[in-house]
């Protein structure tokens, strides 16, 4: 579920291996002492073209197809996800300069966007492991879609009991 005003903002996805690498061959660097870096890709994508590699990627490894649909504003996500997140990051268009990275390890040549998704994609549906997974935010995005998430799902009472009232009782 995106909201329609970040869909077309425009961002980076960088592969994780990608950024251990360059700080692997920052450190240690003379020309690095000292100095701030952002080590993102120069491949820039909207975030509708990041869903859409995620449905790709999702569908070339299970046959499936992602169900998404697009919410009118960010702000609603507000009460349910990390405002600022959304507030100072998502809602502008992200191009890096990577000029200063290029000029002190040379120019890294980045794993392609589609693909590291694909690779990440394929990773997780092999092998998953669930991070902690927000009661709240699974019950606000159920609601939109009208979709049902399994109490299995969320570790322990509270986490199943949170679920059900932003679910069911409290409205966002």
């Amino acid at each position: 579920m995106l909201p329609e005003d970040i869909l077309n903002r425009v961002t980076t996805i960088t592969y994780g291996d990608d950024v251990a690498n360059c700080i692997i061959q920052l450190i240690g660097s003379e020309r690095a002492l000292g100095e701030c870096f952002t080590i993102v890709t120069r491949e820039p994508h909207t975030w509708k073209e990041i869903l859409e590699y995620y449905r790709d990627a999702v569908f070339l490894k299970t046959g499936k197809k992602l169900k998404s649909i697009t919410i009118p504003n960010s702000k609603e996500m507000y009460g349910v996800c990390d405002k600022y997140q959304i507030q100072y990051d998502r809602v502008y268009n992200r191009k890096f300069n990577i000029n200063k990275l290029d000029n002190t390890i040379g120019k890294y040549n980045f794993f392609n966007t589609k693909d590291g998704i694909k690779k990440c994609i394929d990773e997780f549906i092999e092998n998953p492991k669930w991070g902690c997974i927000s009661a709240k935010y699974e019950a606000w995005s159920d609601r939109y879609t009208h979709e049902f998430s399994s109490l299995s799902e969320f570790k322990g009472i509270k986490e199943k009991l949170r679920y059900i009232k932003w679910r069911f009782i409290k409205k966002p």
